[in-house]
């Protein structure tokens, strides 16, 4: 750490306006002070900033806002007391430049109700995150063009879903054995599956995802809602991935995009899986 000690502003052979600094007027308030702070620390940020003199003012930066931005100190200072050593962090410490675009303060450093990431360090990390959530995504895709298609199957049995669970809810809900299937729709009241009926099936292949159709229709209809949900979380998962995959400008946005990606994919692994 860097110990800094600030003189009386009284003091004229040490006289530091810390006003002057940040370029504010003594009357300014609290959020005019973070403000030009945030402006000033970014344009002196060392990592940006390749004038020798850079450092020096950067440090004066930090000074002039830790009393400023405190109102008991700021009360010290105008009343022209000399201010406590305080601590600010070592070069090595610094938050990155993009945090000082941030909306809110990025220093938890300064402000302990805010806390800063350096998202520049883990774009490695958001970019393969971002790729292996599209190659899940993606799978989906596969999943909806290729299946196993059984046809001429008979429907063995039917039973209401709440006989099995003996919940209210599911009495929407039927069991259908066809041959070596066994899934379950939507009951349909009017027009509802008999047993010897003939039926077609499909099964996707990677997340077996029941369609099925009578003898005579046309169209092949999905067995539940489920896979119309898993397949809108996996849209979700695509479009997040491809912004942590090709975001090149933020790595904030990548490293959020990366984080959505990620946790719906598990979300939607999860509902398949326990589907």
């Amino acid at each position: 750490m860097v110990i800094i000690r600030y003189f009386s502003n009284t003091d004229t052979g040490k006289l530091r306006d810390l006003y002057e600094i940040l370029e504010v007027e003594e009357s300014a308030d609290a959020k005019v002070i973070k403000k030009a702070y945030r402006a000033k620390a970014l344009e002196f940020h060392p990592d940006v900033n390749d004038s020798p003199q850079a450092e020096s003012r950067f440090l004066e930066i930090q000074e002039a806002y830790l009393v400023l931005s405190d109102p008991e100190k700021r009360a010290v200072y105008d009343r022209g007391f000399e201010i406590p050593e305080v601590e600010i962090p070592a070069r090595d410490k610094y938050p990155p430049p993009h945090a000082f675009t941030r909306r809110n303060s990025p220093f938890s450093i300064f402000d302990r109700t805010v806390s800063w990431m350096d998202y520049e360090k883990y774009r490695g990390v958001a970019n393969k995150a971002g790729v292996v959530c599209f190659l899940f995504a993606f799978s989906f895709l596969f999943d909806a063009v290729f299946y196993d298609e059984w046809n001429n199957l008979k429907v063995d049995r039917i039973q209401s879903k709440a006989m099995i669970t003996n919940k209210v809810d599911d009495l929407k809900l039927v069991i259908v054995t066809a041959g070596d299937f066994t899934f379950q729709k939507k009951r349909d009241i009017e027009n509802e599956f008999r047993v010897g009926e003939t039926i077609f099936i499909r099964s996707s292949l990677l997340y077996g995802f029941i369609k099925y159709k009578r003898e005579g229709e046309e169209r092949f209809k999905i067995a539940t809602i489920a896979m119309i949900i898993a397949y809108v979380g996996a849209l979700v998962v695509y479009l997040a991935s491809l912004i942590a995959i090709f975001q090149a400008k933020s790595a904030e946005i990548k490293f959020n995009a990366a984080l959505v990606a990620s946790f719906f994919s598990l979300v939607v692994l999860t509902f398949v899986l326990l589907t």
